[in-house]
């Protein structure tokens, strides 16, 4: 028998940061070195477990030119197949010569259906990271059947009415996790005002979400005098002049820790990462739930 080191690939969408943040927490406990593969590297900054590498490969949304587009859910097994575009060639390039060069005894694939056929394909063994909402299009059910496993980042009590039982048998269920901010240095707490006994109502986004909602932030600020407002996750706009006194834009903070121990609420999206961290953070929350193609939230 080989006595060679196990090796474990993670593919890591790039959309938003919940996939990397479920990536960091599993990564920080395993024990042998892992594999990112991922695109658009240089949006993603992996402060925290220690990989052998983070590789990156080319977009699958960048340089699909219109005719190309007008035929990217042509196939209902996959999600996002357009034609004539190079990026993508590449992309299916790259990664299967990856998978040839190493050899990986595991992927974990959180998430593509492209990725997770082209693994199949490939015959490597993968494990498919599940996700909340309705999943019961033919993409979601092709990556599911493709798995070796599947793995959920929730118990088994918030599984949806609407999951397939073949996906339910071959789920692994997880209590709820997520990242961990012990090791990372502490956010500031509100600006000039750390001694305040206002009530404090942060409002936390993260970066998957879409929409322009600053003159909402505003009128609810401005509707609560009484209370300070800071906004983690969002720059103030071009109107920042009209943002009254008692709100603050503080902007991407990758740590919030210190914001939410200091919070009387939470506002947020219902998103799973989202839920998760402020669960851990024992905060008071309002979670709003926002519309995304799967109903997942």
């Amino acid at each position: 028998m080989s006595d060679r080191q196990p090796r474990v690939g993670f593919y890591v969408h790039y959309h938003g940061m919940g996939h990397k943040h479920r990536t960091e927490a599993i990564l920080n406990q395993l024990s042998i070195p892992a594999t990112v593969i991922t695109s658009r590297i240089h949006q993603l900054d992996w402060n925290g477990p220690t990989l052998t590498d983070i590789i990156g490969i080319d977009c699958d949304n960048d340089d699909v030119p219109v005719r190309g587009m007008q035929h990217a859910q042509d196939v209902s097994a996959l999600h996002h197949a357009p034609l004539w575009t190079n990026s993508i060639t590449k992309r299916v390039a790259q990664y299967t010569r990856w998978l040839d060069d190493t050899r990986p005894d595991v992927m974990v694939v959180d998430v593509s259906a492209e990725i997770s056929m082209l693994t199949r394909l490939a015959s490597i063994p993968q494990i498919v990271m599940r996700q909340h909402g309705r999943r019961d299009d033919p993409a979601h059910l092709s990556a599911y059947e493709a798995a070796h496993s599947l793995l959920a980042p929730f118990p088994e009590s918030m599984e949806d009415d609407v999951t397939p039982e073949f996906v339910r048998e071959k789920t692994i269920y997880l209590d709820g996790f997520c990242r961990d901010w012990k090791n990372q240095p502490a956010s500031p707490s509100r600006p000039s005002q750390e001694d305040s006994d206002r009530p404090l109502v942060v409002v936390m986004f993260g970066r998957g979400g879409t929409g322009d909602v600053h003159q909402t932030l505003r009128d609810a600020a401005k509707s609560m005098p009484q209370s300070d407002w800071v906004v983690l996750g969002k720059e103030d706009d071009d109107n920042a002049i009209r943002t009254p006194l008692n709100l603050t834009f503080a902007g991407w903070q990758d740590n919030p820790e210190k914001w939410l121990s200091d919070a009387s609420v939470v506002v947020t999206s219902a998103g799973h990462n989202s839920v998760m961290e402020l669960g851990q953070a024992r905060c008071r929350i309002i979670a709003i739930a926002e519309d995304r193609p799967f109903e997942e939230q």
